[in-house]
């Protein structure tokens, strides 16, 4: 590429933002000093570009001599600023800060920037109240002076809009910005910015976590603002309408400490798919819990999808004191969720009731509860003999039932379920493939590695199987496993060599996970096979393989 006509870009920065924008190059002419107007008038033809990435390069031309120019540039950079969240921005403050690879464009705005400051050049006068989002972008900039002076500028305005800039600076490595961004925020914890507060509830958070100052203070006054009764209802609305999780977590423990209601426990804590909130929310029942609306409690837990509530939901059969509490909890046998089986078991057992075989075993070719459940369920309590019960599951028209049932098998009767698992290893469909896989990463042994190999050498499988064969390998003892490896790579077409590669990395990273000896004949025919597929091992696998076997 020329790179004399860019005389402000370097070529690595210009097919950076080649690839980030997807421009042809042709097209693409940013920073040169006599065409910058058709970077703006590019942006202009596509008003979706939104990539975070181009702030810098956008305030730069925010400073541009001609109006037009800068104008067009700061509308594209508000429009960027405003459709970012929280946790974008916290990215790109990050990424504005550490970025070494746009060294060479924070330097022309810092310099930009000071030319404005020594020409007396008014960002207020000449752009009104829009100049906030250029002020705001600068208390991001790698350089100290700019950002604290950009604070001190930003003083001037009136606008909630910053105080997410501000408090980002809360934690600048300058003690001097620190301490001017502490005062900055302190004047705007008022009623009128009450929600532009509570959308910086991540940088909030964070605080807890920062390290560069005391935060106690101002957290204290920050929390100490929000949580307020007559703030309750605002609180509320944002909680519903928020998109932000780490809003609505905070808020719902703000809400708790202002006022524990049935309605904010059971119908937005209990009902919420975020683990934090439903966790919180659990904690939360004791205090809320009466006669009255126990067993609303209970059906809600009960429907949740999440792990936790249903487990929840037990303890609360034992809290209210069911009759019959052991046919209440038979359900939760059944339950698709390993914790929540489980954890009903355990509660039986404490009620005299251990017969779990027997019951998982009646409920196998009924329709009453959830046929995983059953079938993982004698796969935890069942014997070897119980198989024959599961046998014509591995036909079931869903694949799913088809991949507990082998599974189910293959732990309980290893010995009858080989044969199985071979066979769904080689089947057409990617899942069971797959599932098969898994079922061997423990049990490897049975299989004779040959075996495998020789269905490798075959060319009737689909290439998920193949591609599984090769994964299986690295499941053998080391010295097994490199040398059928390498037998795989010196017959294997090129659809394979990377994938056999990325084992044999896979192999080497492990290397030191055990000790067991090399006989000498293993050693030879390891030598022979790695001379013989040098030219398809890659660079790094050939020198470590090369480096293991010198010791020997």
């Amino acid at each position: 590429m020329n790179k004399e006509p860019y005389k402000d870009m370097d070529s690595k920065t210009y097919e950076s933002l080649k690839k980030l924008l997807n421009y042809d190059k042709k097209r693409l002419i940013l920073l040169s000093r006599k065409r910058r107007n058709i970077f703006v008038e590019e942006l202009d033809k596509i008003q979706d570009v939104d990539n975070i990435r181009l702030m810098k390069y956008l305030l730069v031309l925010c400073f541009d001599k001609d109006f037009v120019v800068a104008s067009k540039a700061l509308k594209h950079l508000k429009r960027i600023i405003d459709d970012l969240t929280i946790k974008e921005l916290l990215f790109f403050a990050e990424h504005f800060r550490s970025s070494y690879y746009y060294y060479s464009i924070d330097c022309e705005i810092e310099k930009n920037y000071r030319e404005a400051n020594k020409y007396r050049f008014d960002l207020t006068n000449c752009f009104g109240k829009e100049a906030i989002y250029i002020l705001s972008v600068l208390t991001l900039h790698p350089n100290g002076y700019v950002r604290e002076d950009a604070l001190k500028k930003l003083s001037e305005f009136e606008d909630g809009f910053k105080i997410k800039f501000i408090m980002i600076r809360v934690n600048d490595w300058v003690k001097e910005v620190r301490n001017l961004a502490n005062k900055e925020l302190i004047k705007y914890i008022r009623d009128d910015y009450l929600k532009d507060i509570i959308e910086c509830l991540p940088i909030i958070d964070r605080m807890n976590s920062w390290g560069r100052s005391d935060y106690s203070g101002i957290l204290f006054k920050l929390e100490d603002f929000i949580i307020d009764q007559r703030n309750y209802d605002l609180l509320l609305n944002i909680y519903k309408n928020s998109e932000e999780i780490l809003v609505k977590r905070k808020l719902f423990k703000y809400l708790l400490r202002i006022n524990t209601t049935d309605n904010l426990v059971i119908n937005m804590g209990l009902k919420s798919k975020d683990i934090i909130i439903l966790r919180t929310a659990i904690e939360k029942i004791e205090e809320i819990m009466n006669r009255y609306n126990s067993w609303v409690i209970f059906k809600v837990l009960r429907q949740n999808k999440n792990v936790i509530c249903r487990v929840a939901a037990i303890d609360i059969l034992e809290k209210i004191n069911v009759l019959d509490l052991h046919k209440a909890l038979i359900p939760f046998l059944y339950d698709k969720s390993y914790t929540v089986r489980d954890y009903a078991r355990y509660k039986l057992k404490k009620k005299g009731i251990a017969d779990f075989r027997e019951m998982y075993l009646r409920e196998i070719d009924k329709s009453n509860y959830n046929l995983y459940g059953v079938l993982f369920g004698i796969r935890e309590t069942g014997a070897q003999e119980d198989v024959k019960y599961i046998f014509k599951y591995l036909n079931d028209e869903n694949v799913k039932v088809r991949k507990i049932a082998l599974i189910t098998i293959y732990m309980l009767n290893p010995k009858e379920g080989t044969q199985y698992v071979l066979d769904k290893l080689i089947s057409d469909n990617i899942s069971e493939s797959n599932n098969a896989t898994k079922c061997l990463e423990n049990d490897i042994l049975s299989f004779d590695e040959n075996m495998i190999f020789q269905l490798f050498e075959s060319e009737v499988y689909e290439t998920h199987v193949y591609i599984n064969l090769i994964k299986v390998i690295n499941y053998y003892p080391k010295w097994i496993s490199i040398m059928q490896l390498l037998k795989m790579l010196k017959i294997s077409s090129n659809t394979y060599v990377q994938i056999i590669n990325d084992e044999i990395e896979s192999w080497i990273n492990k290397f030191n996970g055990s000790f067991i000896s090399l006989k000498k004949d293993q050693i030879d025919n390891i030598r022979k096979l790695y001379m013989e597929v040098d030219n398809k091992l890659n660079s790094s696998n050939r020198v470590q393989i090369e480096a293991i076997l010198r010791v020997f």
